[in-house]
């Protein structure tokens, strides 16, 4: 979905330092958001999320500190419209339903497939822009 420029803000989060900036310049080459920000822990991205009201956040699941799902649940209680999107090693379905249903809209299983990924981003930007 490359558009001259979406009116569409991003925070990801990851702890892991390269896949963090291998995601950044592989959103940077497929998107033009109007914001893109990147934290290493659930605390960074609630603060970032806190001063710049990101319309998507993509975040890791288990983190140190403040793990993804605690952000998550505080991001919602923030701005309940913000579409949170997991990416997550795990597998175990009942684990993750159980965890992340009340403050996720969708999830996408690490490894990371990117075409899926785009795929639940063009139809978060599309949603939000729709109701923008």
């Amino acid at each position: 979905m490359q558009t001259d420029q979406l009116l569409v803000s991003v925070l990801y989060v990851e702890d892991e330092q390269s896949a963090r900036e291998i995601l950044c310049s592989v959103f940077e080459s497929k998107y033009r958001f109007s914001r893109l920000d990147a934290a290493e822990t659930g605390e960074r991205g609630l603060a970032l999320f806190k001063e710049h009201r990101h319309d998507i956040v993509i975040t890791d699941i288990s983190m140190p500190i403040m793990d993804g799902i605690e952000m998550a649940a505080a991001i919602k209680a923030i701005n309940s419209e913000t579409v949170i999107i997991f990416l997550t090693a795990h597998s175990g379905t009942s684990y993750l339903l159980d965890s992340i249903e009340p403050c996720v809209n969708n999830y996408v299983l690490k490894p990371v497939n990117y075409e899926k990924l785009f795929a639940v981003i063009d139809k978060s930007i599309s949603t939000i822009t729709l109701k923008k």
